[in-house]
């Protein structure tokens, strides 16, 4: 399947890159880019970001959402994966490489790396992010990974807010609590009664600092 944005790039490590869940076909228009951390294991192995632990997170959240007509508890990769490109998720991470290689349990080392990554790759996401922009000028963009990247997450929202898209930040889908459900559907974004992340109103309140 061709992907709406693609490199082929590979680190100094020899690691792949691990691509977009988006078609480049153009039948579906990107309704929400969701943002991560970074693919591990399972997503090398199938060469799609979000597949497995995350995946189930993400597609709970999105029912719950609105955003996906579907059941809570239907996720597997092999029946439900397709149904993200299917209602116009986008999925896509901050860096594409696995930064957990060898690094499991170890997440403070798994974090460093993916610093590492992001210093060297940071373009990457922001050409995919310009690409989306270029053909869906309002896509709306969920930042969702953990606080351990806020410099990187402002990093990106200065980008999407430079592009004129609308963005949004929540937990990383792993650690996401039922009362952030609403974060990932956009139409509720600008609803005053909205709950928000600790990240969320730090980074709110850092930019307005900064402005």
């Amino acid at each position: 399947m061709s992907r709406f944005f693609e490199v082929e790039v590979h680190t100094e490590g020899g690691l792949p890159p691990i691509n977009t869940n988006f078609p480049n076909d153009g039948e579906v228009p990107i309704k929400i880019v969701i943002i991560c951390e970074s693919p591990s294991y399972d997503e090398v192995l199938f060469g799609f970001p979000s597949v497995s632990n995350t995946g189930t997170k993400i597609f709970n959240n999105l029912v719950r959402s609105g955003m996906l007509g579907s059941n809570i508890g239907d996720y597997s990769y092999e029946t439900n994966y397709s149904k993200f490109a299917q209602a116009g998720i986008y999925l896509t991470n901050l860096v594409r490489y696995q930064a957990d290689l060898g690094l499991k349990g170890h997440r403070a080392k798994k974090d460093k790396k993916v610093l590492e990554l992001w210093e060297n790759y940071k373009y990457q996401l922001f050409e995919e992010l310009e690409k989306i922009h270029s053909k869906y000028p309002n896509s709306p963009v969920l930042i969702a990974c953990g606080s351990a990247f806020k410099t990187q997450i402002i990093e990106v929202i200065k980008k999407v807010d430079n592009l004129g898209m609308p963005w949004f930040v929540t937990s990383h889908p792993s650690y996401s609590k039922k009362e952030y459900l609403s974060n990932y559907n956009p139409n509720k974004w600008n609803d005053l009664n909205i709950p928000k992340t600790v990240l969320m109103h730090s980074i709110e309140n850092k930019l307005l600092r900064s402005s």
